[in-house]
């Protein structure tokens, strides 16, 4: 997996999620990571990119980033991440 910083992500946001993601390849692989995390990290949506491949959409709360305002209307350090998983 290869972070792409697409919302211009500061430099320190971007080691954060570097160091605390680990090298997932596959969908039930995410699933797992996620669950296990002492926050869980679910999964919110697929997207079939083709018959092997999805994107995954969860999402992220990484210290330091500034982020959507999130659904408690709160602004904070939520991201939205876009994993591709076979």
């Amino acid at each position: 997996m290869q972070i792409v910083n697409r919302a211009n992500l500061p430099i320190e946001t971007l080691t954060a999620l570097e160091r605390e993601l680990p090298r997932l390849g596959t969908l039930q692989e995410f699933v797992i990571w996620g669950s296990a995390q002492r926050q869980p990290v679910l999964l919110l949506e697929t997207i079939a990119l083709d018959e092997y491949t999805h994107d995954v959409i969860a999402p992220w709360r990484a210290p330091g980033a500034r982020g959507a305002t999130g659904a408690t209307g709160a602004t904070g350090n939520e991201l939205t991440l876009v994993l591709e998983a076979t």
